[in-house]
């Protein structure tokens, strides 16, 4: 019986290190050696450990569940343009040396602060909230937050499958200041909230603009670790006293400024609707995702109508897959890390995207290109990735190589 107790006295440790099996918590809660609170908090460690077992950095807990993570990213670019109408500028870039500070307070409380030193000033202030967890799942959070919109934009940069988001990426409504929920079902997740303008463009004279939000989205089909992901997303933005929107894209790298479409400044405008739909198979090593989003915004002296979409696809060549969390895709953990006997999670990937900004008076031009991308991820801390991109159609029809090494802490 000493021996029995002594177990379960170390069973929240033990979890918090290695991970909760959930078929042992259930059986331990059936046979009444934890009690639904006991199996309840664990559960949610084992979830925590989950989300952020890619990262590193410093993790300190107290006994009474009171915690604290300190950690970041570096990542480092590099590109060579194959340039036609515009020069694009080979070079390097730190495209992000980001550090936060996140954790838990009295049982419920969350906080978390995340800043971007590449960024600077307000533009570098990402993640800057406090939330508050219900037992029952439910998570409320108030603060600097990133808007939930959109399969690729909730996902960490670190856990998506290419260094770059897509082509639509120009229509994500970033972080702004405001109050979120998050809504938890077993195979579903509802997500919204009410925001404000980001923290760059706030000012004290004129009505800032005004975001709500709401995202659906779920596994409706699961078998073993395999699965289907779909969802959807409504965004609606009232713009205040900012009568201006402005919508520009690059090619799908970030060592060039060059914008190869770009509406300019879109004068008139009212308010916008935003709608996006987005699906995702993930299949052992094989995964296939897809997403398209609609824009409508209402001016005078008439309406517009922008869009972009994407279609990608990757195979592991290891026996590695994607990883998935709470409506969104997390870090890729690889089995056979490299410096410890494997040579890490090897994975092969392609992307179509597209993007329309012309309609009506506005002739911000279509762009569309194809990716083609090497990952290797040497351990669930190290990624190094190569990519060579085409533009497909569009005024300017560059070219593109690119690689980077990240690194998580």
């Amino acid at each position: 019986m000493r021996t029995l107790l002594l177990l379960f006295s170390f069973l929240p440790f033990v979890v918090y290190a290695d991970g909760a099996n959930e078929a042992l918590l259930k059986t331990l809660l059936e046979n009444g050696a934890i009690s639904v609170t006991q199996y309840e908090t664990l559960r949610e460690v084992d979830r925590e450990k989950n989300e952020s077992d890619a990262f590193g950095g410093l993790k300190l807990k107290t006994a009474n569940g009171n915690s604290v993570h300190i950690g970041g990213r570096v990542e480092a670019h590099f590109a060579a343009y194959r340039d036609d109408r515009k020069d694009m500028g080979d070079g390097a870039i730190l495209r992000r040396a980001r550090f936060f500070i996140k954790g838990k307070v009295d049982d419920n409380w969350l906080y978390k602060l995340d800043y971007d030193l590449v960024d600077g000033g307000m533009k570098g202030l990402k993640d800057a909230y406090i939330g508050y967890r219900r037992e029952n799942g439910v998570e409320l959070y108030a603060g600097n937050y990133r808007v939930p919109f959109s399969l690729e934009f909730q996902a960490n940069p670190h856990a998506n499958t290419f260094m770059e988001r897509a082509l639509p990426f120009a229509f994500a409504p970033g972080w702004r200041v405001g109050g979120a929920a998050r809504i938890p079902g077993e195979n579903w997740l509802l997500e919204g909230g009410v925001f404000g303008d980001r923290p760059a463009k706030a000012n004290s004279a004129a009505d800032g603009e005004a975001v709500g939000v709401l995202r659906l989205s779920g596994r409706p089909v699961r078998s073993g670790k395999d699965f289907l992901h779909v969802g959807a997303a409504v965004l609606y933005g009232s713009l205040g006293d900012q009568s201006q929107l402005r919508y520009r894209s690059g090619p799908e790298s970030r060592v060039s400024t060059v914008n190869l479409v770009d509406t300019g400044a879109i004068s008139g405008a009212s308010d916008y609707l935003q709608s996006g739909f987005e699906a995702s198979i993930t299949a052992n090593r094989f995964n296939v995702q897809a997403e398209y989003i609609a824009l409508d915004i209402q001016r005078e002296p008439a309406d517009l109508q922008f869009s972009g979409w994407y279609l990608n696809s990757s195979v592991f060549l290891t026996n590695d897959r994607r990883r998935y969390k709470s409506g969104r895709y997390i870090p890729v953990k690889p089995n056979q890390p490299l410096g410890r006997g494997g040579i890490g999670a090897w994975e092969l990937a392609a992307r179509l995207s597209a993007i329309d900004l012309s309609d009506g008076d506005i002739d911000g031009g279509k762009l569309k290109e194809v990716t083609l991308a090497l990952n290797v991820y040497a351990t669930q801390h190290v990624r190094f990735s190569g990519e060579y991109i085409y533009v497909l159609s569009g005024d300017d029809r560059p070219a593109a190589a690119q690689l980077r090494a990240e690194w998580v802490f």
